[in-house]
C-alpha cells in the first residue's frame, strides 16, 4: 500500500555561483490544556479542574531556500551555509526528526544541473561515516558539538559558513535517495521547542560545468506518544472473523512523501517469528490488510480485517523508509452468535473459544440439548440447557455430537470411531512432524492377546464393536488399547501421565485418578449412572463393554473408558472411567492391564 501525506515543497535552486537549496514546511496549532467548571456552592466554594491533555502533534519551520555561493579557482573552492530547523511538539514522550531528498529529479540525492541534468553535483558519504569533500562534491552535517538532539557519528565539532573559502577536511554526508529509508537525525524524549543547526557545503573546481543546480530536501518529525498505546482502534473490543473495517490511528505525525504502509493481522505465533526471530513481516504476505488513507495529518487508516483464527492476534504495521514499527494485540471472536454452532470441524481449538469459554456452564441437572443460538437465547436461565454442537472430524469425515457439560469443559458424548487411517500432528493431537498408522478392526487372537507376554502392551490394534457382530449398537463405537489410545505413548513402562493421543488437533485424552477430569465431571453432579448415561443434557456415556483377546464382554453391562494417566508403580495398569447400571467409578485402575481394549472419549485440549 502506498499512501500520499500531505507535503508542501517548494523548489530549490543550486548554481555554480548562486545555488539554493529548498525545504519543506510544516506547521500545526497547538491544543491548549482547559481549566473549567468553576462552580461556587453557598458557605463553601468547590473549585473544579479538568484538565485535557491535547493530542500529540509536532511542528517543523524550515528556511525554504537555503543559498550557496561559489566561484571556484583551478584547485577548488568551497562554500558552506547554515539552516536552523526549529522543531517543535506536544507529545510528552518527544519526538524523531528525518533527513531525505524528495526526489523532485527522481531519486539521486545529487543536484542536477536545470539546463542539462547530466551534468550534476554527486554526494558522499553517510551519517555513521561522514567523508570531507572533494572537488564536484556536496552534503550535510552538523556539529558533534550541537547537543544531545544527535549523536555525532563522525562529524566534526565545528563549522563555519563561508563563500568561495579554502577547502578544508570538515566531514560531510550524502542526503538518503529518496527510494532509501530516511536518515533519523535527531531525537528526544520530551515536549518542548528545540532548534538544530545543519550545515550544507560544496566544493568544486574548474571540472564542474557552470550553471543552475537544484533538487530538493525533505525533513520529517514523527511525535511519539507513550503516554497511550501506539494504535488506536475504532470499533474498539470485539472484532469479527473477517470483513470488517478496522481504523488505526498510529503517533505518526508530519508531512512526508509518499511513505510505503504494510498492515498485517499475524497470529500469536506468527508475530513471535516476526519479532523475535527475525523473519521479514511480508514473509506473511497473505496476512497483509488492504487500507486507505483517511487522515492528512496523523497516519490514520482504514483497513478491511481478514478471516483468521479466533483468540489473540496482532496488528503489526510496517513502515519500512522510517523505520516505524507499530503494533497492538486484538482479540479475534465471531460476533454473529449463529457463528457459535456455524463452525463445522474439530480440527484445533482455535475454533472453540467461544462455545467452551463464553458461553454459560450448564446445571447436572440441565435434560435438555440446544444446538442454535435462536434456541439458547431463548432460554432465561441458560444453565438449564445444554449447548451442543454436531461436528465433523476432518480426519476421516465421522460425526460427533460435542456439549459443554456442567464442568465447564467441552466433551465428546460420543465413542471415538477412528480406524484404518494414518493420522498426523496437523490434524491430530500428535508432536510435530509425528504420524501414527491407526489399523482396521480386527479379531485376530494374534493381536488381542491375552496379556502374558509384554509384546501385548505395544501393538497398535483397534476393534469396531459392529465387526464383533451386532450392527445393532454403532454407538459402540471402537476399542482401543492404551498403546492406541496414546498413539503410541502409552508404554507398558509409562507411569507419568501421557500427553499424546488419538484425539482430533487440540482434544485430548481425559486424565484419570482423584484429580482427573472423569472425576471433576462426577463432582460436577453426574455422580449416579443414570446422569452419567443420561443422552438429553448429558454426557451420555454407553455401556460398550470391553475387549479381551478375540472376545468382546460385557456390552450393554459395562461401560470402560481410557484416561491419559496410567497407576503409579504397576506398569500393567492405567486409570478408566467404569460405569454400570448400578454404579459410577470415576478413577478406577484397570486391573485387567493397558493391552485390553477400551473405549474412547476425548475433550478440550484447553483444560
Amino acid at each position: 500500500m502506498t499512501i500520499q501525506k500531505g507535503k508542501r515543497l517548494l523548489n530549490g535552486l543550486f548554481v555554480a555561483s548562486v545555488s539554493a537549496f529548498l525545504f519543506s514546511f510544516m506547521h500545526f496549532a497547538t491544543s491548549p490544556i482547559k481549566n473549567v467548571s468553576a462552580e461556587e456552592i453557598e458557605g463553601d466554594q468547590t473549585v473544579m479542574v479538568q484538565v485535557e491533555r491535547p493530542t500529540s502533534i509536532v511542528a517543523i519551520s524550515v528556511p525554504e531556500i537555503v543559498p550557496l555561493e561559489l566561484t571556484p579557482d583551478i584547485n577548488g573552492l568551497m562554500t558552506v551555509a547554515s539552516s536552523n530547523i526549529y522543531v517543535g511538539t506536544t507529545s510528552t514522550t518527544g519526538y524523531q526528526l528525518y533527513l531525505e531528498m524528495a526526489g523532485s529529479n527522481g531519486t539521486t540525492n545529487s543536484l542536477l544541473n536545470n539546463a542539462d541534468n547530466d551534468k550534476e553535483i554527486t554526494s558522499t558519504g553517510t551519517f555513521t561515516d561522514p567523508v570531507p569533500l572533494t572537488n564536484g562534491r556536496w552534503g550535510y552535517a552538523f556539529s558533534s558539538s550541537e547537543d544531545a538532539l544527535v549523536d555525532s557519528n563522525g562529524f566534526d565539532a565545528n563549522y563555519d559558513t563561508m563563500q568561495s573559502g579554502t577547502p578544508n577536511d570538515n566531514k560531510f554526508a550524502a542526503i538518503p535517495e529518496s527510494d532509501q529509508p530516511a536518515q533519523k537525525i535527531a531525537e528526544t524524549d520530551s515536549y518542548g521547542e528545540d532548534i538544530l543547526t545543519v550545515y550544507y557545503g560544496l566544493r568544486a573546481g574548474y571540472e564542474t560545468a557552470a550553471g543552475t543546480y537544484s533538487n530538493k530536501v525533505l525533513y520529517t518529525a514523527i511525535a511519539d506518544d507513550a503516554a497511550s498505546p501506539d494504535l488506536y482502534f475504532t470499533p474498539a473490543a470485539i472484532f469479527e472473523r473477517g470483513g470488517e473495517t478496522l481504523q488505526i490511528t498510529t503517533s505518526l505525525y508530519s508531512t512526508t512523501p509518499e511513505i510505503e504502509t504494510h498492515v498485517y493481522l499475524l497470529t500469536a505465533a506468527e508475530y513471535e517469528d516476526v519479532t523475535n526471530n527475525g523473519t521479514p513481516a511480508s514473509t506473511y504476505s497473505n496476512k497483509e490488510l488492504e487500507c486507505s488513507r483517511t487522515e492528512q495529518i496523523a497516519l490514520q487508516l482504514n483497513c478491511t480485517t481478514i478471516e483468521t483464527s479466533l483468540g489473540e492476534n496482532h496488528i503489526y504495521i510496517d513502515i519500512p523508509h522510517y523505520n516505524q514499527v507499530y503494533s497492538e494485540v486484538i482479540p479475534i471472536k465471531d460476533t454473529t452468535p449463529d457463528n457459535i454452532w456455524t463452525l463445522k470441524t474439530l480440527q484445533g481449538f482455535a475454533d472453540w473459544p467461544e462455545f467452551c469459554d463464553d458461553l454459560v456452564t450448564p446445571s447436572a441437572s440441565a435434560t435438555r440439548d440446544v444446538t442454535s443460538w435462536a434456541e439458547y437465547s431463548a432460554v432465561a436461565d441458560k444453565t438449564t440447557v445444554v449447548p451442543t454442537h454436531t461436528m465433523i472430524d476432518v480426519r476421516d469425515g465421522k460425526a460427533y455430537q460435542v456439549k459443554k457439560l456442567a464442568d465447564g469443559r467441552c466433551w465428546m458424548t460420543e465413542n471415538l470411531r477412528l480406524e484404518d487411517i494414518t493420522i498426523t500432528s496437523a490434524d491430530s493431537n500428535l508432536p510435530s512432524g509425528k504420524t501414527v498408522a491407526i489399523p482396521s478392526s480386527s479379531d485376530s487372537v494374534n493381536r488381542w492377546c491375552n496379556g502374558n507376554s509384554a509384546g501385548c502392551y505395544e501393538r497398535l490394534i483397534t476393534m469396531n464393536y459392529i465387526d464383533a457382530g451386532n450392527s445393532n449398537h454403532p454407538e459402540y463405537g471402537n476399542y482401543y488399547n492404551w498403546y492406541t489410545a496414546t498413539a503410541t505413548y502409552g508404554k507398558r513402562s509409562t507411569n507419568t501421565d501421557t500427553e499424546y493421543s488419538i484425539c482430533p488437533a487440540g482434544w485430548r485424552l481425559p486424565k484419570g485418578g482423584p484429580n482427573g477430569e472423569f472425576q471433576a465431571l462426577y463432582d460436577a453432579g453426574y455422580n449416579t449412572p443414570a446422569l452419567m448415561m443420561k443422552d438429553a443434557g448429558g454426557p451420555h456415556f454407553v455401556l460398550s463393554g470391553a475387549r479381551e483377546a478375540g472376545n468382546t464382554q460385557a456390552s450393554g453391562e459395562i461401560g470402560r473408558y481410557w484416561s491419559s494417566t496410567p497407576v503409579a508403580n504397576d506398569q500393567k495398569r492405567a486409570y478408566r472411567l467404569y460405569v454400570s447400571n448400578s454404579k459410577v467409578e470415576p478413577a478406577e485402575p484397570n486391573i485387567y492391564g493397558k493391552h485390553r481394549g477400551l473405549s474412547v472419549r476425548c475433550i478440550n485440549a484447553n483444560y
